[in-house]
């Protein structure tokens, strides 16, 4: 084990990437106007009322549709979906709706896209956005929700992979 005593943002990263990380996109409005990125980060907040919340990097551009639209929803990618992922990385180049292209979407309630191969989805009303640093915290309560079937797309120490389950 080694221990760090100062947290630059390469050990941060480091350190953050030692866990096992489900990938997920977070996806906001409609037609032309549809948005999307890789979420820093997504995680459940409350079962009762379910709410959700998603760290977004402040200059994404889907920050500004999330506010719009006062909706987003989170979906868990499949290992199948890392062509999705891809195209959602900001080094792919692929910007706006033209990231929406080549795969099948769909919507629950608040009309954000759903993406049809998720392995589970949560379609939020906006609550409140929390902004911190360079980062907004959008918390969510979670109006629909659909689950499907595949294996999680997993991220650990900069690689992807596919997750292995042991039999109980």
């Amino acid at each position: 084990m080694q221990d760090f005593s100062e947290l630059d943002p390469g050990t941060f990263w480091r350190v953050l990437g030692s866990r096992a990380i489900g990938m997920t996109l977070v996806t906001s409005g409609q037609g032309e106007s549809r948005a999307g990125l890789i979420a820093l980060s997504a995680a459940h907040v409350s079962a009762a009322p379910p709410t959700l919340l998603a760290s977004v990097e402040g200059s994404t551009s889907a920050l500004a549709t999330i506010r719009d639209t006062g909706a987003f929803a989170i979906n868990f990618l499949a290992s199948i979906d890392r062509p999705v992922h891809d195209r959602f990385h900001p080094k792919s180049g692929i910007k706006g709706a033209e990231r929406f292209e080549d795969t099948h979407w769909g919507q629950l309630k608040t009309g954000s896209p759903v993406l049809n191969d998720a392995i589970g989805a949560f379609d939020c009303e906006l609550l409140e956005i929390i902004e911190r640093d360079n980062v907004a915290i959008c918390l969510g309560r979670a109006v629909a929700a659909r689950v499907g079937d595949g294996d999680p797309l997993v991220f650990f120490k900069g690689r992807f992979g596919g997750w292995v389950g042991a039999d109980n």
